[in-house]
C-alpha cells in the first residue's frame, strides 16, 4: 500500500490554470467515439448530492447517445462538462420536492442516482408517488432502480444483505446488527476478533471501524451509535459545502451499528448494470493503490475474476436489481472472493468501457433503448492497470504503477479538468480548512471516521491507522 506524498506527481501539471491549453482527445487520451443519435435519445436525469462523480457518469451517458440533466447542490463540477445539457437545483430541506419538480421538467426516461443518499431520496419518492397513485412518474423511478420491493432490497441494512447473500451461495462474512453493548459483546462472541464495526446508511469510507479487542469494540460501538455531533455537522456544513447532513442531525437519527467478521486480504470491486436482475455488463478490478486505506482506490488494476463474476450474478437474480451497483469484495490469500458490501450506485468504474462488451453504461442504454447490442464504443483503453484523476495525485509521485497506469483524465473537457484540478488543490476557505482540521483533531481522539475520504485530494482525512482496516493478504 503506497502512503500519501505531499509531492504532487506529473499526473497533470501542477500549473494547469484557467489559461493553460489542455490537448484535445485526440492528444494521447481515450477518445470517444462518434455515437449515431436517435431521433428521439434516451432521456438521462442524474441525481446527486455530491460534488465528485457525476460529472463523468454524465460524460459516459452522453457518449452513448443520451440527452442528460442533473439534479444537483454542487454545481461546481457539472457546470464545467457539456455532457449536461440542463441542471436542477437539488433541496436539502426538501429534496423528495426537488426531486420530483425536476422529473416533471426534464421528462427522463431514467433517472440515476450517483450517491447513496440520492438512491434514498428516489426510493422515498417511489413509495409516496405510488401512494399518490401518480403511475407515470412512479413507473420512471421503478424502470431506473427497480420496483419498490426490489428497490428496497438493495439498500437493507448490511446485516440483512450479508445474510442474503449467503443464501444465494455468496461467500460473505458474518454480520451481526447490534443495539447494545450486551448485544455487541454476543456478535463479539460470535464473529471473533478482530472485527469491523459498520454503521447502515454510510459509504465511502465513513462510519466503518476496527476494533481488535472488546474493550475497543465497546468504545468504537459507543462512539458510532451516537452519530456525528453538532460539531462535525457543522464542518459538513461549512467546510464540506454539504447541507444534506444537517436534516439527520436536527432529527436525531440514531444509527444502526453492525459487527462483521475480519477478512484479511486485498480489495476489490465489481460494478454491474441490470435490468430485473439480469446482468447486462460487469466490470471488475482490484485496488492497488489508494490514498489511505479506506479511501477510494486510486489505482485498479483491470481483471476478470470468476467468483466475483458468479457472486454479481446471484445478488443481481437475488435482489432483483435494476440500475447499477457497485460489489465490495476481500481476496483472501488462496484467492476465494468474500462479498462485504453492496454500492446501491454507478461507482467511478461504471463510466469506463473495456473489450468484451465491458460497458455498463452502453449495455444498459441499449437494453432500454431497444437495440440488440450497446452502440460501439472503443475502449477506454487497453492497459490493466488505471488510474482515477484527481484521486492519483494522493500518490507517491515514485509508484512503478503511477507509470504504468493510464489516466484517466477527461482531456476533452478542458473546463472540468481545470475545475477538478482546483479542487484538487484545496478549494475551500481559510475558516472552513480551519473548521475542518478542529474538527478532525476531535474526531481522532475516539478513531471514528463519519466523513467518507476524500474522492478529491484537499478534502477531510484523518483517523488513527489501527482503527481501518488494512489490505495485506
Amino acid at each position: 500500500m503506497l502512503i500519501r506524498s505531499s509531492t504532487v506527481p506529473p499526473l497533470v501539471s501542477a500549473s494547469l490554470l484557467p489559461n493553460t491549453v489542455i490537448p484535445a482527445a485526440g492528444c494521447g487520451a481515450a477518445r470517444p467515439p462518434a455515437v449515431s443519435r436517435t431521433a428521439s435519445p434516451l432521456r438521462i436525469l442524474l441525481a446527486t448530492t455530491q460534488r465528485a462523480g457525476a460529472a463523468r457518469v454524465a460524460m459516459a451517458f452522453a457518449r452513448a447517445g443520451c440527452h442528460v440533466e442533473a439534479l444537483c447542490w454542487h454545481r461546481d463540477l457539472l457546470a464545467h462538462t457539456r455532457a449536461v445539457r440542463r441542471l436542477h437545483r437539488y433541496n436539502p430541506v426538501r429534496p423528495l420536492a426537488a426531486l420530483s419538480r425536476a422529473i416533471a421538467a426534464a421528462a427522463p426516461d431514467l433517472v440515476v442516482p450517483c450517491d447513496d443518499r440520492a438512491v434514498v431520496h428516489l426510493q422515498a419518492l417511489q413509495a409516496r408517488l405510488v401512494a399518490a397513485g401518480a403511475h407515470d412518474r412512479a413507473a420512471v423511478i421503478a424502470r431506473s432502480i427497480g420496483d419498490p420491493a426490489a428497490a428496497e432490497r438493495a439498500t437493507e441494512g448490511r446485516a440483512a444483505f450479508a445474510a442474503r447473500a449467503r443464501d444465494a451461495g455468496v461467500r460473505a462474512p458474518l454480520t451481526l446488527a447490534v443495539g447494545d453493548l450486551a448485544g455487541l459483546r454476543a456478535a463479539i462472541g460470535e464473529v471473533g476478533l478482530p472485527a469491523m464495526l459498520k454503521v447502515d446508511g454510510t459509504w465511502g469510507g465513513a462510519g466503518i471501524a476496527r476494533a481488535d479487542t472488546l474493550a475497543e469494540a465497546e468504545r468504537l460501538f459507543l462512539a458510532l451509535s451516537v452519530g456525528p455531533g453538532a460539531a462535525r455537522t457543522l464542518k459538513r456544513l461549512v467546510a464540506d459545502r454539504n447541507p444534506f447532513a444537517l436534516m439527520p442531525w436536527l432529527c436525531g437519527a440514531r444509527p444502526r451499528v453492525n459487527v462483521q467478521a475480519f477478512v484479511a486480504g486485498r480489495p476489490a470491486n465489481c460494478v454491474l448494470s441490470c435490468r430485473d436482475g439480469e446482468v447486462l455488463a460487469i466490470i471488475q478490478a482490484e485496488v492497488v493503490c489508494a490514498a489511505h486505506p479506506m479511501a477510494p482506490a486510486a489505482i485498479v488494476r483491470i481483471v476478470d475474476h470468476p467468483e466475483i463474476a458468479a457472486a454479481a450474478r446471484r445478488i443481481a437474480a437475488s435482489c432483483r436489481l435494476s440500475g447499477f451497483c457497485g460489489l465490495d469484495f476481500m481476496i483472501d490469500a488462496a484467492g476465494a472472493a468474500h462479498l462485504i458490501e453492496m454500492n446501491p450506485r454507478i461507482t467511478p468504474l461504471g463510466p469506463l468501457v473495456f473489450d468484451r462488451g465491458r460497458d455498463p453504461v452502453g449495455a444498459w442504454v441499449a437494453a432500454h433503448a431497444g437495440w440488440h447490442a450497446p452502440p460501439p464504443c472503443a475502449p477506454t483503453t487497453d492497459a490493466d492497470l488505471v488510474a482515477f484523476f484527481p484521486q492519483a495525485w494522493w500518490l507517491d509521485p515514485r509508484s512503478p504503477e503511477l507509470t504504468a497506469a493510464y489516466h484517466d483524465v477527461p482531456w476533452s473537457e478542458p473546463d472540468l479538468v481545470r475545475a477538478l484540478v482546483r479542487l484538487a488543490h484545496g478549494g475551500q476557505g481559510r475558516l472552513a480548512r480551519l473548521l475542518g482540521a478542529v474538527v478532525r483533531r476531535a474526531a481522532s481522539q475516539n478513531g471514528v471516521r463519519w466523513d467518507p475520504p476524500p474522492a478529491c485530494p484537499g478534502d477531510d482525512i484523518g483517523v488513527r491507522s489501527r482503527d481501518i482496516v488494512t489490505h495485506d493478504a
